[in-house]
């Protein structure tokens, strides 16, 4: 029973973390606007707006994994303490 209380809450832990770092990122459009608009040539503005998505990409990546992760986790821990009290 305490193993499922303890992936519980890594679960819900994981769910609190994957939401903030997914929904909690900021619109890089405006960002690349402004880059683009004060670069002094194509390929540095090119150069620069890449840089910038790559760290949204990388930010999104890992927290839909632990959405994912911390969802799939909970749904488990729910579905045996509920099974359990039976």
């Amino acid at each position: 029973m305490d193993k499922i209380k303890i992936l519980l809450g890594i679960g819900i832990l994981s769910l609190v973390i994957g939401g903030f770092l997914t929904f909690s990122s900021k619109n890089r459009s405006q960002d690349n606007l402004d880059i683009a608009m004060n670069a002094t040539n194509a390929q540095e503005a090119a150069e620069m707006i890449s840089k910038n998505n790559r760290s949204e990409v990388g930010q999104n990546t890992l927290g839909m994994a632990l959405l994912g992760f911390g969802a799939g986790i909970t749904a488990v821990s729910v579905i045996r303490l509920l099974k359990n009290k039976k």
